[in-house]
């Protein structure tokens, strides 16, 4: 079997049958390639959809569980997988139709063990005509296709050699970030395929849009337990990636940072308290760290031009944090 496709599946009844049904507009025979759906306790009608489809399609398999996160969900996927190749897919995208007979040719000729691949990005909308949606301008220091995991197909014994698994169930926000750095800190043999097949939705509700304050603060904890490894990975893992080690290991911190500047003051204290606790409060800025601009600010907020002015200088002058103070509302 060429490819395993991993879709953790959680309240998305309106998107993922667009999302199955790209997978299954394919030019490759269906027993060369599975769709593993992971439903993570979906409360709407999402299982519903799934099991329409599954009476149908004998290559799509459906995992029911608890409630327990895309990180769980994606290693329960892992587990079942047979397929040579891993591509992990947000259930709310879609793909290129009658792409995969191209990528099972591009695998074959160079034995890669990552497959880099373009994609678009598109605002919300059910009613998508995939001709006309233009490709998205990243924006400065957003380095996607080593920051997001479904711009990559992954040979799956590469994956299991070094055990690279979402190790960190608890969480929420990125965590692909994450797992995208301890791939390439493995330097597998990769290719990059430069022609966009897949289409990212910027869709409300989604767990990067949630902001709710339950979301918020548990964006905000994982933020937080995510610099404590990137510090870890920059203090002990010698001269591996030592420059990108310290610029991840910045944006993490630094973006905590900026999501407690914007808390009311008793709660900013707290979570100072939880910085502190990881050891990452106050800490100098690694001589290594080079970001020049920050990627933090959406909109004219003041807080947010503020903040931008602080992080471009903490990270041109490295001081210590004890020196910045933060804003409350």
């Amino acid at each position: 079997m060429f490819l395993s496709f991993i879709i953790p599946v959680y309240n998305t009844e309106d998107y993922v049958g667009i999302c199955i049904k790209s997978l299954l507009e394919q030019d490759i025979s269906k027993d060369e390639y599975e769709i593993i759906c992971v439903n993570d306790g979906s409360s709407d009608g999402s299982l519903e959809v799934l099991e329409q489809f599954r009476r149908n399609h004998n290559n799509i398999i459906i995992i029911n569980q608890k409630n327990s996160g895309v990180c769980a969900s994606r290693n329960k996927g892992l587990d079942a997988a047979r397929g040579e190749y891993i591509w992990f897919i947000d259930s709310d995208d879609f793909i290129q139709k009658n792409i995969l007979s191209t990528l099972v040719k591009l695998v074959k000729d160079t034995q890669c063990e990552r497959l880099v691949i373009s994609h678009y990005f598109f605002e919300d909308t059910r009613d998508v005509d995939r001709d006309r949606i233009i490709e998205n301008k990243m924006k400065v220091n957003t380095s996607w296709k080593d920051s997001v995991v479904w711009r990559s197909l992954f040979k799956k014994e590469f994956l299991t050699h070094y055990n690279l698994r979402f190790h960190y169930e608890d969480l929420v926000y990125g965590e692909d970030a994450l797992f995208m750095y301890e791939v390439k800190r493995r330097m597998p043999k990769s290719i990059e395929f430069t022609q966009p097949i897949y289409f990212h939705r910027a869709r409300n509700g989604s767990a990067s849009t949630d902001i709710t304050n339950e979301m918020e603060r548990k964006r905000l904890l994982s933020t937080i337990h995510e610099a404590a490894i990137m510090r870890e990975y920059y203090e002990k893992g010698g001269n591996i990636l030592k420059v990108e080690t310290a610029n991840r290991f910045m944006s993490f911190l630094w973006g905590a940072l900026f999501r407690i500047a914007s808390l009311p003051s008793k709660e900013a204290k707290l979570m100072l308290g939880e910085i502190r606790r990881a050891k990452l409060y106050p800490y100098k800025c690694p001589e290594e760290c080079n970001i020049t601009r920050s990627f933090q600010p959406f909109n004219n907020q003041f807080i947010e031009k503020m903040f931008d002015k602080v992080y471009i200088k903490m990270h041109t002058t490295p001081v210590s944090y004890t020196h910045l103070t933060l804003p409350t509302t």
